[in-house]
């Protein structure tokens, strides 16, 4: 997959489509923020999202918005993405990417009580960023070489994809009529690319699943949201 958008053309795009949706998704605007760690591991979230009231109750929502996170791992082993590189690896002692999506969310509100939501959301599409790290590559023999963040960011099928992909499954307590607390698990797909390629390959990933917690801020509430 070797292409390079413009990122000021997608950042553009992106506030467009912050600027648009609001007409589409009436009485559903909010901000999220999440901190999450694991092993050797930790991120920070915040995002734009609005959503869209489903049924008669709209006891379910969904939405589509715009995320950025930033993703640190330590000593982290990177697997060979390509099927036939198996045995190859790549070994980093820190690294960090930077990344702004354009993200999937889906949730939903547990009725008969309304202060308790369940959800998850999803990234899509984005683009990675970051500075390049020293790396050994595995394989034979151990190569040094740098890992650099992929760029363009997609989800796909069958477990594929590019780029740093973020989610998170979560719960969340509506603790005020303008504040949700929320908690869950989060599962991150990491990838970076080596330049030149090793062996005929150059992407390389890892998965990471972490604790996190979080805030909701909904932009537009009403005080008969708490009723």
């Amino acid at each position: 997959m070797n292409f390079k958008p413009n990122f000021r053309t997608f950042t553009f795009a992106l506030l467009f489509l912050g600027v648009q949706l609001p007409a589409w998704a009436q009485g559903g605007q909010s901000v999220a923020f999440s901190l999450g760690a694991a092993s050797k591991y930790s991120f920070a979230s915040a995002g734009y999202q609005l959503g869209l009231p489903i049924g008669k109750r709209e006891a379910f929502v969904v939405g589509i918005g715009g995320r950025s996170t930033y993703a640190r791992a330590g000593d982290r082993r990177y697997k060979a993405l390509d099927a036939s590189s198996e045995n190859s690896s790549l070994a980093i002692n820190a690294n960090s990417t930077s990344q702004l999506n354009a993200a999937l969310y889906v949730w939903a509100t547990v009725m008969p009580l309304p202060r308790i939501q369940a959800g998850l959301s999803v990234d899509m599409v984005g683009y990675t960023f970051g500075s390049a790290s020293n790396a050994t590559y595995t394989n034979a023999e151990a190569t040094p070489t740098q890992a650099n963040p992929t760029g363009p960011s997609l989800i796909m099928s069958n477990n594929r994809g590019y780029g740093l992909l973020h989610t998170e499954f979560f719960v969340g307590y509506r603790l005020f009529p303008n504040l949700w607390a929320r908690a869950g698990i989060s599962h991150d797909r990491l990838e970076v690319a080596t330049n030149p390629t090793l062996n005929g390959q150059s992407r390389f990933g890892s998965k990471v699943n972490s604790f996190f917690v979080g805030i909701t801020v909904p932009l537009d509430f009403t005080n008969e949201d708490m009723n």
